[in-house]
C-alpha cells in the first residue's frame, strides 16, 4: 500500500501531472495583469502536493487547487441547458466562424438566492465559409482586441438595463441586441463589438427600443412560482444591473471545442496545441 501511495505521489508531483498544471496555472496568472485568478504564495501552497505529504492531505490539495481556486464545483452545479453536443450539431449544420463575448454578474452585487445575471454577445466572421479555417493571424488580431476591448482593467462592465439597442448589419455578421439603461451606454457596447471585428459603426444599422411603461413591463423585483409543493424564484427579465466580462470564444466548423481568444476566469480548458500555435 506504501509503495502504490509513493508512485501516485510521485506521479501528481511530476511537472507534467496535476504539479505542472498548477504550477502552469498560477504562471499564467501571474503574467496576465489582468486576470482575476487568485495568485499568492499562501494559495499556491495549499495546492502543490510536497513529497511528505500524506494521501489525505495530497487529496485536500487536490480539492482546494480544483473546487477552490479553479471553481469547478460552481461550474458543475451551474443550471442546465438546452442544447445537443457540439459533434452533434455540425453534423447537422454548417456554420461560419462566430465569435461569443460572455458576461457574468459580480457575485458581490448579486441578491442572494438569486442567479448572477449572464449576458452573451455574439457575431459571425462573415470573410470566411463554413468549410474555411481562420489563418492564425486572424484569431490572433481578434484575441489581442478583445483583451484591448474588454478583459482590460479586470474586465469590462456592460450596463444593462430596461431598454434596448439592435445592431442590424447582415453582410457583415451582426445581429446585436444589446440591454441598456440608456441607448448611449447600448451604443458604446456596439461600438467596442465592431472595434473587436475592425467594423466601421454605421449610425443607419442601430435602433433604439423603449417600453412605453418599462416599470411594469420589466419590474425589478423577483416573482415567486409554486411547483409541485416548492416555491422558485423566477428570473427577472431586462434586470438592471452590470455585468463583467469573463472570457471569448471562437466557435469553427470542425473543431470539438471552441478556441479561448480570452479568459479572465482561469476556468475555460483550451484545445490541445491551440495557445503553441498562437504563440508561434
Amino acid at each position: 500500500m506504501a509503495n502504490t501511495w509513493e508512485f501516485i505521489q510521485s506521479w501528481l508531483r511530476n511537472r507534467r501531472s496535476y504539479n505542472g498544471t498548477v504550477n502552469e496555472y498560477f504562471e499564467n496568472s501571474r503574467t496576465n495583469p489582468n486576470s482575476r485568478i487568485v495568485n499568492s504564495t499562501q494559495d499556491k501552497q495549499a495546492c502543490l502536493i510536497e513529497d511528505n505529504d500524506s494521501a489525505l492531505v495530497a487529496l485536500h490539495k487536490r480539492l482546494n487547487f480544483y473546487f477552490e481556486v479553479m471553481g469547478l464545483l460552481e461550474a458543475v452545479n451551474t443550471t442546465s441547458v438546452y442544447g445537443i453536443p457540439i459533434a452533434s450539431y455540425q453534423e447537422v449544420r454548417r456554420f461560419k466562424p462566430q465569435v461569443l463575448l460572455y458576461f457574468k454578474e459580480d457575485q458581490e452585487i448579486k441578491p442572494k438566492k438569486l442567479r448572477a445575471v449572464e449576458g452573451q454577445i455574439q457575431f459571425r466572421l462573415m470573410e470566411f465559409k463554413s468549410e474555411e479555417i481562420p489563418p492564425k493571424s486572424r484569431v490572433k488580431q481578434l484575441s489581442d482586441n478583445i483583451q484591448r476591448e474588454f478583459a482590460s482593467n479586470n474586465g469590462y462592465l456592460w450596463s444593462r438595463g430596461r431598454d434596448l439597442v439592435t445592431y442590424t448589419e447582415a453582410k457583415q455578421g451582426y445581429s446585436l441586441q444589446i440591454s441598456c439603461p440608456n441607448k448611449e451606454s447600448g451604443k458604446e457596447v456596439v461600438q467596442k463589438v465592431l472595434k473587436v471585428n475592425g467594423d466601421q459603426f454605421k449610425p443607419e444599422a442601430l435602433n433604439y427600443k423603449v417600453n412605453d411603461s418599462p416599470q411594469t413591463k420589466y419590474p425589478q423585483t423577483s416573482l415567486t412560482k409554486r411547483i409541485y409543493e416548492s416555491n422558485y424564484c423566477q428570473p427577472i427579465r431586462r434586470k438592471v444591473t452590470k455585468v463583467r466580462f469573463q472570457y471569448a470564444l471562437l466557435h469553427i466548423h470542425g473543431l470539438p471545442q471552441p478556441i479561448i481568444l480570452a479568459d479572465l476566469t482561469g476556468r475555460r480548458v483550451q484545445l490541445p496545441g491551440i495557445d503553441e500555435w498562437l504563440a508561434n
